[in-house]
């Protein structure tokens, strides 16, 4: 009777799949709206329209469940999500759509530019879209910093890139509550969302990293997951 239940929770209907547009489409107009403060017009018109097609769009309505990621219910249900390997495949604004040399035990690729800036907007986007008015900077910066920074497979420039530009967003946040100015405002002189949400000081910021760290473009993976148990046990910063 359990095996019967689940198994209609997971059927087809019309109530999901107009949940599902709705989230891709909240979605999809958050992400625009950064893509174009971050003078990335085309990127963000053509965001995620994968999730359209039949590859991603019937495999995901199946496990649409509001306030969580239909991906991560496929996850937590068969292990795995299908209409995420098509995904990830069709849209470089994902870090693992940079996964290299399989055969050579994975390495993982520092992500262009334009692509990481879209990678932002789009962790903006899915932040606002599954928060809706719970959303804040901080809801953000918590859900980067606790389930991403130090724990997903991501090359170490793109990472730092990825980290100062959205705890600069959370800084300028917490300027506006409590005129507090971290060093990352103080150091970038940065006092308005518009100061960072913009392509040259986004394309600064992407090149200082690069020229500071001396990374090479590929890092192999295992390196990546060992470093990233380092910093869990606080083995190091």
């Amino acid at each position: 009777m359990k095996k019967e239940e689940n198994k209609n929770e997971y059927n087809i209907t019309l109530e999901k799949i107009l949940l599902h547009i709705k989230t891709i489409l909240i979605h999809k107009y958050w992400v625009g709206k950064y893509c174009f403060k971050c003078g990335l017009y085309w990127r963000g018109i053509k965001h995620d329209l994968s999730k359209f097609s039949p590859a991603e769009f019937i495999p995901n309505i199946r496990y649409v469940k509001p306030g969580i990621s239909p991906i991560d219910v496929q996850r937590q249900e068969l292990g795995y999500a299908k209409a995420w390997f098509h995904h990830k495949g069709y849209n470089s604004h994902h870090w693992v759509h940079f996964a290299d040399r399989f055969d050579e035990g994975c390495y993982m690729t520092r992500m262009p530019l334009d692509d990481a800036i879209e990678c932002i907007c789009d962790l903006i986007g899915a932040n606002r879209a599954y928060n809706g008015k719970n959303y804040s900077p901080k809801t953000l910066i918590d859900y980067w910093d606790n389930k991403i920074k130090n724990r997903e497979a991501i090359h170490y420039d793109t990472r730092d890139f990825i980290d100062t530009i959205l705890h600069g967003l959370y800084d300028i946040w917490d300027y506006k509550r409590t005129g507090r100015v971290t060093q990352i405002l103080d150091i970038y002189c940065c006092h308005r969302y518009s100061d960072i949400l913009n392509y040259k000081f986004l394309k600064k910021v992407y090149n200082t990293i690069i020229k500071n760290s001396k990374n090479p473009v590929q890092i192999k993976l295992s390196d990546i997951i060992y470093n990233n148990y380092r910093y869990r046990m606080g083995l190091i910063k």
